[in-house]
């Protein structure tokens, strides 16, 4: 009877997974997509070097307010300078980089402010803005969208030196739009290029998360008895579709406070005597690497890792062949690692492939703990009906 059922209950799960990816699919082609397929825009450049009459570029010297955390970085600096000066017996001065100005109270930095003020032909639905300025320091733009002569809305990106680009997601119609570029120095107008966009382009990250959520709450629902006989593989299966969510979408971005710390000491531990740190390593090891925030911006992020991850010129280390004890925790990790170099994978999947390996371990390892907890419950649930029993004799 269980040979005969056990084709029914394959093609049962087959017909559900089709189900979940079609109800994934048609929810990010309706609802993110739709504007894409409904506008059907064609990308357009904006030219910045002056040859557009309807560009108006403009350059000026400007004040931008620090952030809060600049400012307390600023403070911090200026009171270990004033404690090592007292250390020393000399008389403390109070100095400020040249880039900056106290104004009421308040940090300012000097900096470039260039205005891109572009009016379009027609009227535009732009999904993404694709800002890319070569520049050596921090910067970041500001879009301001206007349509019929009305402000209808704004949005702010970072431009990170190592890709010296900042990738907006705008998702708005305009026919003007004015973007307010601020630098650490001063930039050729001519090598500023900016893309407006609305392609079609289903972000898989997105669809993976649905289809996770969908097929959770299928298997939630469908799975009542399984899940009471036996939650241990309940558990391992959506952990791992949990989990692999987590790794996948995150990439090499750095989210949790100390992740830097464990990632240098896996990455250590997966080779022997003898380190081989490359540049895209020593910055993962020091919470350095570009951060991403969307699908195009980690195509850039994650080619410039590759770029760097070049074993020719690593830096190279040594470390004793004898594992100290708290270090030992980190084996699944640096397996990842280690299995990563060999099969010559991309930086970002290496980093993929040894998260996975922590993940595998915890879930195998709480895979048997729910599976022994259910052994001692079933055994300590008959004791109590034998004490009952000698009880009542």
């Amino acid at each position: 009877m269980k040979q005969k059922r056990k084709p029914l209950i394959l093609l049962r799960i087959l017909i559900n997974l089709i189900l979940v990816a079609t109800a994934a699919l048609l929810v990010e082609c309706v609802v993110f997509q739709f504007p894409a397929l409904y506008y059907k825009e064609k990308p357009q450049d904006i030219i910045c070097d002056g040859s557009d009459p309807q560009i108006e570029i403009r350059t000026k010297n400007a004040l931008a307010k620090l952030s809060d955390e600049e400012i307390r970085s600023i403070e911090v600096e200026q009171s270990n300078q004033k404690l090592l000066a007292e250390y020393q017996g000399e008389v403390y001065e109070e100095k400020l980089d040249e880039n900056l100005v106290k104004k009421d109270g308040t940090l300012y930095r000097r900096v470039k402010k260039t205005v891109i003020d572009a009016a379009l032909s027609q009227p535009y639905y732009i999904h993404k803005l694709d800002l890319r300025v070569p520049v050596t320091e921090s910067a970041g733009y500001s879009v301001e969208l206007y349509l019929d002569g009305k402000k209808t809305g704004s949005v702010y990106c970072s431009i990170d030196p190592k890709i010296s680009a900042g990738i907006a997601n705008i998702s708005n119609r305009c026919d003007r739009i004015k973007i307010t570029l601020l630098t650490n120095e001063t930039i050729d107008n001519s090598k500023i290029q900016v893309t407006l966009s609305n392609r079609f382009r289903p972000n898989s990250m997105r669809l993976f998360f649905l289809f996770v959520l969908f097929g959770t709450g299928a298997l939630l629902y469908q799975a009542k008895t399984l899940l009471r006989d036996k939650p241990e593989w309940i558990f391992a299966i959506l952990c791992f579709a949990l989990g692999s969510l987590l790794i996948c979408g995150i990439g090499t971005n750095q989210v949790s406070y100390d992740e830097y710390v464990h990632a240098k000491a896996a990455y250590k531990l997966s080779f022997g005597t003898t380190i081989e740190s490359t540049e895209s390593a020593i910055q993962m090891a020091g919470n350095l690497l570009p951060f991403f925030h969307n699908p195009e911006e980690r195509q850039l992020v994650e080619a410039y890792e590759d770029k760097n991850n070049d074993y020719s010129w690593a830096d190279i280390g040594h470390q004793s062949r004898f594992v100290r004890a708290e270090t030992r925790v980190y084996y699944p990790m640096a397996l990842g690692f280690k299995l990563g170099r060999m099969l010559h994978l991309r930086f970002a999947d290496t980093v993929a492939l040894a998260k996975f390996g922590n993940l595998l371990f915890y879930i195998l390892v709480v895979f048997f703990a729910i599976r022994l907890a259910k052994r001692y419950q079933g055994r300590l649930a008959s004791e109590q009906c034998f004490s009952g029993v000698r009880a009542d004799v």
